[in-house]
């Protein structure tokens, strides 16, 4: 918090938990890492099976960024890893946001992998707000990174929203991502301005979804579902992943591209 500058480097993050005990509300930020009014550099690190949770109540407690939470500031990811992360919170009117990362700020995530992360209770479906990124607000970027496999099946754990990256508010920009394989949504945005170009979105239950039709602009990116098909430089042609690990593409020979 208040920190002008912090650079972290080659660093490994596991196993640490945020808890809200309170039952009178409130909010939980960040399993590993919580970023407030600072600028930090995050690089080529691994944030591994952190879990930010609160008491389950009847009452109002929030989760927010099982791997990490950035309530405000500048913050610059490069090279890491984001994987099989947790958020929960309370269980009837709580909210649980990012099961990797809660970003409201200014973002830039670059080069990074975001896997396998979870957002669990609360039983409302509806209040599960991405279980691999949440944008809460500010201005985020996701470059070259992979956003795959987040969500679960596991209806004792999460309810169906499983979804990779969910604008609540604020400016995203997805640039060359590959987001694969989420559980229900690629991308869920519920208000805000969403721009992707030069990505591929497959394998997810639904590869964009919008509460208004029309406000994630899509650009020379590879969709399975067909969203914008023949527009602005889009198709719906099959990427031929070689592998299922890191989503590395075919060679014309069934190779690594």
């Amino acid at each position: 918090s208040n920190c002008a500058s912090l650079l972290i480097d080659t660093c490994v993050f596991t196993n640490n938990q945020a808890y809200l005990p309170y039952v009178n509300g409130g909010d939980c930020f960040g399993g590993a890492l919580y970023i407030q009014n600072s600028m930090v550099q995050l690089l080529n690190s691994r944030i591994v099976s952190n879990r930010a949770t609160t008491v389950s109540t009847s009452n109002i407690q929030n989760g927010n960024g099982g791997g990490l939470a950035m309530g405000s500031g500048t913050l610059t990811v490069s090279n890491c890893l984001f994987a099989a992360n947790f958020i929960s919170g309370d269980y009837l009117h709580g909210y649980a946001r990012g099961g990797g990362l809660y970003l409201n700020g200014q973002a830039t995530i670059l080069s990074s992998v975001i896997r396998n992360n979870e957002a669990g209770e609360p039983s409302n479906d509806t209040r599960q707000e991405g279980d691999g990124v949440h944008v809460a607000g500010g201005t985020t970027l996701l470059k070259n990174c992979l956003i795959a496999a987040n969500g679960t099946t596991n209806a004792a754990v999460s309810g169906p929203r499983n979804v990779g990256v969910f604008v609540k508010n604020g400016s995203c920009l997805i640039e060359s991502c590959t987001i694969v394989s989420n559980v229900q949504y690629g991308i869920y945005r519920e208000a805000g301005a969403v721009g992707v170009t030069n990505s591929i979105l497959w394998n997810n239950g639904d590869e964009v979804y919008e509460t208004v039709a029309g406000n994630v602009n899509l650009g020379y990116s590879c969709i399975e579902d067909g969203d914008n098909n023949g527009s602005q430089g889009c198709v719906a042609d099959d990427p031929r992943f070689a592998a299922r690990t890191y989503y590395h593409l075919e060679s014309e020979f069934g190779h690594y591209a």
